[in-house]
């Protein structure tokens, strides 16, 4: 009896994990890739340093470190420029991001951001990079 009950258990939790996985229109893959991200505010405009926790065809995880003073906010509407290279290209990658999910951790801020509009060249590079390194 306990074999079927453990077992029913680990069908279920294996098909909400799939569910949660297949909400994303686009893989994400696990990227460390150094990035600038620019930005306006009310005043003026601002640059950051950071780094690409994970990237997809659709949108980018990105930690801003700790000792930097983020000036985007969860509660406006942030909309900002990213700027990365990848490895095999020359030429940077730019695109233009809005956010949606903020995160404080111990290691720094952590954005979850969509992707809004970017040059042709750039996304085909990023569409050649994602597919051509993708398991």
């Amino acid at each position: 009896m306990s074999f079927l009950i453990e077992t029913i258990l680990s069908q279920t939790i294996a098909s909400q994990q799939k569910q949660v996985e297949d909400q994303r229109k686009y893989p994400r893959k696990k990227e460390k890739i150094p990035i600038i991200i620019h930005g306006t505010s009310k005043t003026n405009y601002y640059y950051h340093s950071g780094e690409i926790q994970d990237l997809s065809l659709g949108g980018i995880r990105i930690r801003i470190p700790r000792n930097c003073k983020c000036r985007l906010r969860p509660d406006d509407d942030n909309k900002f420029e990213i700027l990365f290279k990848i490895h095999q290209s020359d030429e940077p990658i730019i695109i233009k991001c809005a956010s949606r999910r903020f995160e404080t951790r111990a290691e720094g801020t952590i954005i979850g951001a969509v992707f809004q509009e970017a040059e042709l060249h750039s996304y085909q590079q990023l569409q050649t990079h994602l597919l051509l390194n993708t398991p």
